[in-house]
């Protein structure tokens, strides 16, 4: 599909995301390539600021709160048929889903790619350059990291290796991650334990789908994993089985906090050693 802006030397990027760590990674990432990004934290959002200018790439988080992602996808390209919307924006999907049909589904509501979470640097930026290349924009010639370390049985609740090679070894960004994930993780156990009590199984999927996306982000591998089966509880409306996993929820929580100094600590003694 062709970009409203054929301007090759001033790429803007419309990044639709409501978690802050994610935003923070996205940011990060499509900066060091030059690229300029402005953010909306609902499909609501997005409409308003494609109103206001045109984008020539857009990322769309697929949940998100007042309107998500599909809904909005369709808002979009039913505006540009209608010419209440200039040129024929660049949807690319970027979802926690990641489940049999997910790619389809956004395909089917006008997005032209799907991007996965947790994604890594390289992976954001190949399917970024990938779409602004087939619109003329950017000459982009894909970047390759080194390949990310297996992740050993037995290692601890954040693979450092991978999370560091998420932050493009970069220390003082990583820095940056964890401390906002210090904060949204306890935010999001205690809004849970609170969702719990009110019986609300809606709403404990949908926090844990945040809380999910925040963990593979930061390679905390088992604490997605139980993110994961509190929101497929959550989904399917069964609220015995989320009491039981709770308290799996808060050990795993309080475990990758315990981590969290340590992992500094590391990182920081590698720095200057080297």
């Amino acid at each position: 599909m062709s970009s409203a802006v054929n301007q090759p030397h001033s790429v803007r990027i419309l990044l639709v995301e409501d978690n802050d760590i994610n935003q923070m990674l996205a940011l990060e990432v499509l900066g060091r390539q030059g690229w300029e990004c402005d953010t909306a934290l609902n499909g609501v959002e997005a409409i308003t600021r494609l109103k206001a200018q045109p984008y020539d790439l857009i990322l769309m988080d697929c949940q998100m709160p007042i309107m998500d992602g599909f809904t909005a996808s369709r808002e979009i390209r039913l505006m540009e048929s209608r010419g209440e919307l200039e040129g024929e924006s660049i949807i690319v999907a970027v979802t926690a889903n990641a489940l049999k049909g997910d790619r389809q589904r956004c395909l089917d509501a006008g997005m032209d790619d799907y991007l996965a979470k947790p994604f890594s640097p390289p992976q954001l930026r190949e399917i970024v350059a990938k779409w602004l290349a087939k619109a003329n924009l950017s000459d982009a010639d894909s970047q390759s990291d080194a390949p990310q370390d297996e992740i050993p049985s037995g290692s601890p609740p954040i693979c450092k290796q991978e999370f560091l090679n998420r932050c493009m070894g970069d220390v003082t960004f990583a820095e940056l991650l964890l401390q906002s994930f210090e904060q949204d993780s306890v935010a999001r156990l205690e809004q849970i334990v609170s969702q719990v009590q009110t019986g609300d199984t809606a709403a404990i999927g949908e926090t844990a789908h945040s809380l999910k996306g925040i963990a593979g982000i930061l390679a905390a591998h088992e604490l997605q994993a139980i993110a994961f089966e509190i929101e497929s509880a959550g989904k399917a409306g069964e609220l015995d089985q989320i009491h039981t996993l709770v308290d799996d929820l808060r050990t795993e929580v309080n475990r990758c906090l315990a981590y969290v100094p340590i992992l500094k600590q590391q990182s920081q003694t590698e720095v200057a050693a080297s």
